[in-house]
């Protein structure tokens, strides 16, 4: 990797590249893309370098890389399928500007999975609301509201095994499953 020092080539010199093009953000990225890894002041104070980056940051840097690179791990899922993330929020700075600092614990949770990255598909979230929010949940409706089996489980008092048991390996109605009260059934009604 090449640092940008005194020493290094007058044509690897972060001035000398100020000067031709003039433009702050085409610096810091021609800057990445010939590897330099230390910057004295990069624009929005988030990342210095590779190594040191925020956790908002760290979140916008993931986001991208597996909605655009096709060698990131979880690219398949993410820009393989056709999650994008917009134009907007290819820089940064909109990026922070649209979500604000990433608070303790959480982590960018698309609200449609179905759709991609932009401000009114996006929000923090902790790690419960993620889980209950994937692909994979077997959403019920029940009265109107739609929830995960795991949500409408915490909310009726049960555990999910019961609730899952009771709807998809028993096969009970929705309205027996729900509202039968925990241990209040008999092996022969399965």
């Amino acid at each position: 990797m090449l640092h940008a020092t005194a020493s290094a080539a007058p044509w690897m010199s972060l001035g000398f590249l100020a000067e031709r093009l003039q433009d702050q953000r085409a610096v810091l990225s021609l800057a990445n893309e010939l590897g330099v890894v230390h910057m004295s002041k990069p624009i929005h104070g988030h990342a210095s370098g590779r190594t040191a980056m925020s956790p908002t940051y760290a979140s916008w840097a993931a986001m991208k890389a597996r909605c655009i690179s096709p060698v990131a791990t979880d690219y398949s899922q993410y820009g393989g399928r056709g999650i994008t993330v917009c134009e907007r929020w290819m820089q940064f700075p909109a990026f922070l500007e649209d979500m604000g600092l990433r608070p303790d614990g959480t982590s960018i949770d698309r609200i449609d999975n179905s759709k991609g990255y932009y401000k009114e598909n996006c929000r923090w979230a902790i790690r419960k609301q993620q889980q209950r929010n994937m692909r994979s949940n077997r959403m019920v409706t029940f009265r109107g509201e739609t929830l995960c089996i795991a949500e409408w489980a915490e909310r009726l008092g049960m555990s999910h095994a019961t609730l899952y048991c009771r709807i998809v390996k028993h096969g009970w109605d929705l309205e027996r499953a729900m509202t039968t009260p925990v241990g209040r059934y008999t092996k022969h009604e399965h």
